[in-house]
């Protein structure tokens, strides 16, 4: 009845792209010099330039144990804990260099260069063979046409015949459809991400018109909550964060602008293609698009997701940083609109895709051509009394010298320590600067509101081309490259940005409908969300290192229809959703389906899917009818128990009501440094990178945060205590009880079993407390049909 047990799988994720962001920069940087095949003399026997290598190790035996750091002479010398054994020898490796390295052992020290399929790592020109050419996901996309189906209930929709011909070929049949029951509560949590009403199941449950299924989904979609549930899926892929993390982990102020953006953003349908110029130059359109909170322009909020990366206040390396910032949006931006993990070229050519260092630095130059600023989204306007108006002015000064010179009244000048252009905003001030500009703007915003039309967004700055970094390194530089797109798809035409960063231009590119990536990116990402799995099992990643597609003619025909429906998203939500496909029951057809197709990858079924942590306590909220269902504004603080916050440790945050207000979880602070423990445990995701899938595990901290959290425990005495201001028989009572929580009746067994609990405990509070709290730790509360 509880949640299964398994091996957790917290903590950071090590994959191509850890290693070639985090561990073979610090390898190429400080250690290639003397341990490589570049190297003049190879000191002490030891090449680091290939896992084999380390593995093997030179004259003093094995420099890395897989799995185990603390035993590896690699991490022994980087940590100077031995006199005799201290590498680099001029100076100690940073604490974050250390970490990455130590990380990337724990985890079993993946190579990507270990692969039979990557390019060999020899210097060599650059060159793009047929095969790359060839590869799938860098065709044009095609307009397939669906084979017939010999079942005539699989022949109405394009997705079934695709789906359909698949499974005949693979000797599977489809499962039969999934009751009614089951199949409202999976829209709901697909769509909204909250559990229906019983109210709501039995309308549906009732409605025998051909056009039932359709009408819940029409209604679903134009419910303000959709744009909740589809803006955190997107949240993950943009790593969003409401603080820059490192040790002080300061806020970023009106941070959330950017979430209650997405949340309109889908809510209004805002085609794709626009969303995709909005997020990469925003700043840039032509035309202002006004938003439902008092903006006169929100397109520039977009922009705002360049910079949820981690900052170092006060860098020692403000060049270095710069690069680091500039890396992290490359990555953002090529996975989230690309599917490809473009920030592996930073150092060197892309060992699996044809991607070059000179892509990466051609790219770079659109972002280190931008900076970082606060976007107003309104005019300010004038207060009618002028004695208040004239303290809004006082503060506003404030406000503008604090902004430009810092809370003690100098500026943090970057370019004093570099020669470089190091621009020099917010979020380069410590603790006392942002604390002050916080406190100044809540005390302005108390007298005039409309002086919060801020947001975190992106503006030009100095364009200039960049020059490739020799090996990754910012101090090593060669010639520059020319701002341009990918040369896999345009060769090296690159059009002149004398006078602008050229991201509009950027943005214009990735956006095209030709683009063969761009749609199909997004198709994946959608039919993910509905099934469990995409067509690609790695929506962040189409590269030649990830898995081909189960269906590529489907994804293309849906690439295709995407474009064919003018980019909408909630016309694709209906095409998938009202397909045979998705309203298929979560059980094999036959006996033979999972022998066969252990996997599901064929579809033979509809996938069972665990929800994620917000629907866990998002749902929590909703059965006993405590969720606030205000949409947007300011996060609230999470509830911390007693014993994370009681050796009150520096950079906990405050603790906030065990409910936090009843908002939904896409409202609760998300904080890069500390995740909240109820989110965390089922498996809310790493805010330091772009999520295109979240791990799932089954863990017994899961079950044990069902049966003993303060919030269940709260929520579970909430229900009873309205369930018994309703007059009703328990037998009725009972059956709205489950109808709420996992949208089906009661068995006879179950029935009979928690009335005889009633009887023999009494009809009171604390029994349908008891029953409401095993209600909610039902494995069926948790999981989608």
């Amino acid at each position: 009845m509880l949640v299964l047990t398994a091996a957790p799988t917290f903590g950071v994720k090590v994959d191509d792209a850890y290693f070639e962001t985090h561990v073979r920069p610090v390898l190429a940087e400080h250690c290639y010099k003397c341990h490589s095949a570049d190297a003049k003399k190879i000191k002490g026997g030891l090449r680091v330039d290939g896992r084999a290598m380390l593995l093997t190790g030179g004259d003093s035996g094995a420099s890395i144990i897989t799995g185990k750091p603390d035993e590896s002479l690699l991490i022994k010398a980087v940590e100077y804990d031995d006199l005799e054994l201290q590498m680099p020898p001029k100076h100690k490796l940073s604490g974050k260099q250390i970490k990455a390295l130590r990380t990337w052992i724990e985890q079993g020290a993946p190579w990507p260069g270990d692969s039979a399929n990557a390019k060999p790592d020899t210097a060599q020109t650059f060159t793009i063979t047929d095969t790359d050419r060839n590869w799938w996901a860098f065709r044009p996309v095609q307009t397939p046409k669906a084979p017939a189906a010999t079942d005539p209930a699989w022949n109405a929709s394009a997705i079934d015949r695709f789906v359909y011909a698949r499974l005949i070929a693979n000797g599977l049949k489809p499962a039969p459809r999934a009751d009614k029951h089951t199949l409202i509560r999976r829209a709901y949590f697909d769509l909204i991400g909250l559990p229906p009403t019983p109210e709501q199941i039995n309308v549906f449950v009732r409605d025998d018109s051909p056009n039932a299924f359709a009408k819940v989904i029409d209604e679903l979609l134009a419910s303000p909550h959709y744009g909740e549930r589809w803006a955190r899926h997107w949240m993950d892929v943009v790593r969003y964060t409401e603080t820059a993390g490192h040790v002080q982990d300061l806020p970023r102020p009106h941070a959330y602008k950017y979430r209650d953006y997405l949340i309109d953003a889908f809510n209004d349908d805002l085609p794709y293609n626009r969303f995709i110029l909005e997020h990469l130059a925003g700043d840039l359109l032509p035309d202002a698009r006004p938003g439902k909170r008092g903006e006169a322009n929100v397109s520039p909020i977009a922009t705002g997701f360049l910079w949820f990366h981690e900052m170092h206040f006060k860098p020692v390396d403000p060049e270095l940083q710069r690069a680091d910032q500039v890396d992290a949006q490359i990555d953002v931006v090529s996975k989230a609109f690309l599917g490809l993990t473009i920030a592996c070229a930073r150092c060197h050519d892309h060992k699996f895709d044809p991607v070059s260092q000179a892509d990466y630095y051609a790219l770079a130059g659109f972002f280190h051509s931008t900076k970082e600023t606060h976007v107003r989204t309104a005019l300010l306007k004038t207060l009618a009394d002028p004695a208040i108006q004239e303290k809004a002015d006082a503060l506003q000064k404030q406000i503008e010298k604090v902004r430009l010179n810092g809370v003690n009244g100098t500026r943090r000048d970057m370019k004093a320590k570099t020669d470089a252009i190091v621009p020099v905003t917010e979020v380069n001030f410590g603790p006392g600067g942002i604390n002050k500009l916080v406190q100044l703007r809540r005390q302005l915003r108390a007298i005039n509101p409309s002086s919060a039309m801020w947001a975190p967004g992106a503006a030009e700055y100095e364009p200039r081309d960049i020059p490739l970094h020799v090996r990754g390194s910012h101090k090593n530089l060669g010639d520059p490259v020319r701002r341009r797109y990918l040369t896999l798809f345009d060769g090296l035409e690159a059009p002149e940005f004398s006078e602008s960063s050229g991201r509009l231009w950027l943005a214009k590119r990735i956006a095209d409908q030709d683009n063969p990536l761009t749609t199909r990116v997004m198709m994946n990402r959608l039919w993910h969300h509905h099934f469990g799995r995409g067509i690609v099992p790695t929506p962040n990643n189409f590269g030649r290192n990830a898995p081909k597609p189960t269906h590529p003619d489907l994804l293309d025909w849906l690439a295709h229809t995407f474009v064919r429906n003018k980019w909408s998203l909630k016309a694709m939500h209906r095409e998938i959703m009202l397909s045979q496909t998705y309203r298929m029951a979560s059980v094999n057809a036959s006996s033979i389906a999972g022998e066969r197709d252990p996997g599901n990858q064929w579809l033979h079924r509809q996938n069972v899917r665990r929800l994620e942590a917000e629907a866990v306590r998002d749902a929590l909220l909703a059965v006993p009818g405590t969720l606030d269902r205000t949409i947007g504004g300011e996060s609230v603080p999470p509830y911390l128990s007693p014993n994370v916050t009681a050796n009150k440790p520096i950079h906990i945050p405050k603790s906030g009501p065990i409910d936090s207000n009843g908002r939904r979880s896409i409202y609760i602070l998300v904080r890069r440094n500390f995740v909240t423990p109820f989110l965390k445990t089922f498996d809310f995701p790493d805010q330091g990178a772009s999520a295109g899938t979240r791990d799932v595990t089954v863990v017994p901290n899961q079950a044990l945060a069902m049966m003993n959290s303060p919030l269940v425990h709260l929520q579970a005495k909430r229900w009873a205590e309205g369930e018994l201001k309703v007059k009703s028989s328990n037998k009725q009572r009972l059956k709205r009880m489950f109808l709420v929580s996992i949208g089906r009746e009661p068995s006879k067994v179950e029935r009979k079993e928690i009335l005889a609990y009633l009887k023999a405990n009494g009809e009171n509070q604390e029994t349908w407390q008891a029953i409401a709290h095993l209600l909610l730790n039902m494995n069926e509360f948790v999981f989608v049909r």
